[in-house]
């Protein structure tokens, strides 16, 4: 898929890019150079580690502000099954 950079040096991700990688409107992503193209990765989530019972668990720390949507459940499920399908192709 192409794309055009703006005079701002805004580039615009196709929506089907955006929903087969679950990237949302305000999402902050890291850009590198990788030998002679770009990579566009999103910054990993913040998490709290709390205790439940025995064990200590990883929770994505939001803001209050912040809710869990089913489009962002429903893609954390999707790329769930994309990596265990390619875990079970690889082994």
């Amino acid at each position: 898929m192409r794309s055009t950079i703006d005079s701002a040096g805004r580039i615009v991700l196709p929506k089907a890019i955006r929903e087969e990688v679950g990237l949302q409107g305000g999402t902050e992503v890291e850009v590198q150079i990788v030998g002679d193209h770009l990579e566009i990765e999103p910054v990993p989530a913040e998490v709290d580690f709390v205790r439940q019972g025995d064990f200590l668990v990883a929770v994505l720390h939001r803001t209050p502000d912040q809710k869990l949507t089913a489009g962002m459940v429903e893609n954390t499920r999707t790329e769930i099954y994309r990596q265990r399908e390619k875990d079970s192709e690889n082994s």
